[in-house]
């Protein structure tokens, strides 16, 4: 039975807010859990998160792996890891891209549809070149009336 620390979404329409629970990893979002750890309030300003500490690295040591949202919430909360389990690589390398980073994007980006936009207009020119020279074998292939008599 493997098992993990999630985010179960209470609350009503675009108004949620979260358990942080243990749960058995097939069951559903907001299915049946063993064990609740705490809440998470993405709402307040900032965020809340509260979880017990002791609880949560007694799961962790029975085996109990975190998702990726749960694992970056308990970083941002200065959760210390136990022994038994390593936080995920992502978490370290998670952060905001910089203003140079979306300009690069952004020019490779418009340089990609520009280059798109110029394969299509020479697909476009050859396709006219093609028709317009089978046209101009057509009338050419038609015998003239002198030729019929």
């Amino acid at each position: 039975m493997a098992l993990k620390i999630k985010l179960s979404r209470y609350g009503r329409k675009k108004l949620p807010f979260y358990r942080v629970v243990v749960v058995e990893a097939r069951s559903k979002r907001d299915g049946n859990y063993v064990d609740l750890l705490g809440f998470y309030n993405p709402l307040t300003h900032p965020a809340t998160l509260e979880i017990n500490h002791d609880k949560t690295n007694d799961w962790i040591t029975k085996g109990a792996k975190p998702t990726d949202t749960v694992a970056y919430l308990l970083k941002k909360e200065n959760f210390t890891w136990t022994k038994s389990f390593k936080a995920p690589a992502s978490l370290t390398t998670r952060k905001k891209k910089s203003k140079k980073d979306k300009a690069r994007e952004e020019s490779a980006k418009e340089a990609a549809t520009k280059q798109a936009e110029e394969k299509a207009a020479a697909a476009k020119a050859k396709a006219a070149e093609v028709a317009a020279e089978a046209t101009a074998t057509v009338t050419d292939e038609q015998p003239t009336e002198a030729t019929q008599s």
